[in-house]
């Protein structure tokens, strides 16, 4: 006899046994995307690695520019201290010469 609970039992069934098909072909699919993160995720830990040796070379490269900035900053100092004791130096020599 089909009642209206028999045809509810009926369509349950039949969603719940296709949706189960579903599910196990999807098996396959899930393993595929499991194995596809693994990849990725050792792809990204690679890359931070990377990233963090180049921005401790960048780190590195950027210390010795300031070091390098700081030699000729000195140099240029030193180099003016001398032009200006040759100038003083001159200037004494020639009022020395005046009568």
């Amino acid at each position: 006899m089909w009642n209206l609970r028999n045809i509810f039992v009926s369509s349950v069934s039949s969603y719940a046994i296709r949706m189960l098909g579903k599910l196990r072909g999807l098996g396959p699919e899930k393993k595929e995307l499991d194995e596809t993160i693994e990849v990725l995720d050792g792809s990204l830990k690679f890359l931070q690695i990377e990233i963090r040796h180049a921005e401790d070379e960048a780190a590195k490269l950027l210390r010795q520019h300031e070091k390098i900035i700081n030699i000729v900053q000195l140099e240029k100092r030193k180099w003016r201290d001398m032009e200006n004791r040759l100038i003083k130096g001159r200037e004494r020599g020639m009022q020395n010469q005046l009568p």
